[in-house]
């Protein structure tokens, strides 16, 4: 799990928000590379192919990540063990509220798909090694 480790005074700015979020995300793309190299074949494709998966990816693997955290949360997204957030706190940050209703309606569905541990991982490396389709 990654932790913000950022004491976050409430109510939430605009500004409080994105940087959490963008040093959330910092941390989870480090994170990434050294999942990546943990599924079986990765690191034997060139670093050119590695390299292209990921950056083609990323953004799917940090969404699906968070809809699996915030699952078992109705209406609210769990961007880290210390950070989840409302939608009326997401709406703090203009143009958050149709993405976060879009994340929640996905999270909803995966909810009722009652997705297993093992499925999710499973969903998540195919995400990655599926990936080599984008330009």
């Amino acid at each position: 799990e990654i932790y913000l480790m950022k004491d976050i005074k409430r109510p939430l700015t605009e500004s409080d928000v994105m940087m959490s979020l963008t040093n959330l995300a910092d941390k989870e793309l480090v994170h990434m590379i050294s999942w990546a190299k943990k599924i079986p074949g990765f690191v034997e494709l060139s670093l050119l192919d590695q390299v292209h998966l990921l950056e083609c990816c990323w953004l799917e693997v940090l969404m699906i990540g968070l809809i699996w955290r915030s699952v078992e949360h109705p209406g609210k997204l769990i961007f880290s063990p210390d950070l989840s957030l409302s939608r009326e706190e997401g709406s703090r940050v203009q143009g958050f509220v149709e993405i976060f209703d879009m994340l929640i309606a996905a999270t909803s569905r995966v909810r009722e798909l009652k997705l297993q541990r093992e499925e999710y991982v499973c969903l998540k490396a195919m995400i990655l090694l599926n990936s080599n389709m984008c330009l």
